[in-house]
């Protein structure tokens, strides 16, 4: 995902909306599977190369991902 400003307090609130809708549909009696998604958020550096931006942003992902699946073996998500 891109976004073309250097606020990126409107794209967080929108994607933790997302995460909320998602986890209210997960494992119920018409929904018995899990759907998530892990995301990378990070604003540019100027004079950064996109390489560079790319590679903060799947690290980012990454992280979440690990969190997330943690807290879900260990019973907190």
């Amino acid at each position: 995902m891109v976004q073309f400003d250097n606020d990126p307090a409107p794209l967080y609130h929108r994607l933790y909306e997302l995460e909320r809708i998602l986890e209210d549909h997960s494992f119920t009696a018409t929904n018995p599977f899990r759907v998530s998604f892990s995301y990378g958020l990070v604003c540019s550096r100027d004079g950064e190369h996109i390489d560079d931006l790319l590679e903060r942003c799947d690290t980012l992902m990454y992280e979440r991902k690990r969190r997330k699946h943690t807290a879900h073996s260990e019973g907190r998500a």
